[in-house]
Order: C-alpha cells, then structure tokens, then sequence
C-alpha cells in the first residue's frame, strides 16, 4: 500500500520518513523534521538477518544486525517517548520475531537482538 492510498483511506495527513537506521544522525535528522506532537504511532518493524556460525561472525555484521534489529527501535524509543507522553496518546510497535524467544542455529546476532528487543518493549519504563 502506497502512503497516497493510506491518507485516502484513513482521511488523515500520515507522514512518512526513510533514513539510514544505522546512522544514529540520520534518526535524528527525521526527528528534528517532525513538529513536535506529531507521532502518534511509530512502528518499528525494520530487520536484518546474517546467517553465520558464531565463530565466522564478523564484528562489523554483529554490528550491523545488533544496530538495525535492537539499536534504532531504542534510539527511536527515546526520540518520541517524551512527544507521547506529553500528548498523553501514543503508540510503540516493535517487531520481534519467534526467534527472540526460541533460538536456532547460525543467526546468532539475529536472536539476540531480536530477544533484546522483546525486553525493551515489555520494560515498564515506557508506560
């Protein structure tokens, strides 16, 4: 669905932004562009999987998958908590995936970051 046909349909002015989310400046480079009070929902759903056996991992891929998958929804987190809150409405997403909760084989980064994530989203300190 393209962002003209969601404004159609939900009548309201949604706003889209696309940024590089291993670049912390280029998260915050979209949110110095937004009025403040202007999120109402921020969906977290970006993701990244290498499959490797540990000891072939690279650091840069830990890296990577760790900053997309774990690093960016936080950083994002904590740029518009403080805007939704202040509204008093507001609504966090994150998407994790089964294997936060039950590992397999070779993707090692990609469970934990995808654990991580689940507790950051079940952490109090959001509400």
């Amino acid at each position: 669905m393209s962002i003209d046909e969601i404004k159609t349909e939900s009548k309201r002015d949604v706003k889209f932004f696309q940024c590089n989310l291993l670049n912390k400046e280029d998260i915050h480079k979209v949110f110095q562009d937004l009025k403040s009070g202007d999120v109402d929902i921020l969906v977290n759903a970006a993701g990244r999987l290498s499959i490797n056996k540990i000891e072939d991992l690279s650091d840069d891929v830990w890296d990577e998958d760790i900053g997309l998958n774990l690093t960016a929804p936080f950083v994002l987190i904590k740029l518009v908590i403080s805007l939704m809150k202040d509204k008093g409405w507001g609504r966090i997403i994150n998407i994790s995936s089964i294997m936060g909760i039950k590992a397999t084989g070779r993707i090692s980064s990609y469970i934990a970051s995808k654990t991580g994530l689940i507790g950051l989203t079940r952490n109090g300190d959001n509400r």
